[in-house]
Order: C-alpha cells, then sequence, then structure tokens
C-alpha cells in the first residue's frame, strides 16, 4: 500500500444527466480536486513536509452522485489517499 496526503482545493456541483425509463433526467454531479499537501517553511519536519517531499505534485480528482459521500468534503480540508494494488486484475467487459 502507498499512502499519499492530499487537500481538497474545490468541490463544484455541475448538471449530469442519467437515462430511467427511457426518459433522460438530470442527476447533480458533484466534483472534488484535491492537490498534494504543501511543505510547511515553519516546521520542515512536519508530516506535510515529508509527504511533500515524496509527491510535491499531482492531482486527484472523484466526480460522485451520492450526496452522503460529497458531504465529507470540505476545501481545505487534508485527507489521506490509500493506494492498495488489487490482488485480481478487474474482469474486462467485452
Amino acid at each position: 500500500m502507498v499512502r499519499a496526503k492530499f487537500k481538497v482545493s474545490s468541490v463544484g456541483v455541475f448538471e449530469s444527466y442519467e437515462v430511467v425509463n427511457g426518459q433522460l433526467v438530470l442527476k447533480p454531479l458533484t466534483t472534488v480536486k484535491l492537490v498534494p499537501v504543501g511543505y510547511d517553511h515553519r516546521n520542515p519536519d512536519s508530516e506535510n513536509s515529508k509527504f511533500w517531499k515524496a509527491s510535491p505534485s499531482g492531482s486527484f480528482e472523484l466526480g460522485c452522485v451520492n450526496p452522503e459521500v460529497v458531504s465529507h468534503f470540505k476545501v481545505g480540508q487534508e485527507v489521506y489517499i490509500d493506494l492498495t494494488v488489487v490482488s485480481q486484475p478487474a474482469a474486462t467487459v467485452a
């Protein structure tokens, strides 16, 4: 497993649509954008500085239609992202 520490940079709601019973239905899509935490110049030994030294750039973007999930993300909030390799490859849809 690899752990990264990110900060929520924006949360935005956009129009999205899905087909329900042959009808096009509006379904809000929330996009959560995250960036790696920054270097702490006041404390070079801080956790954020250590994470920044390992991964100073990047981005993570999540598009979500579940309001309960979205409610967990606030701009400025710091979160861990854990990346774990799946032992079995995902099934391929033909």
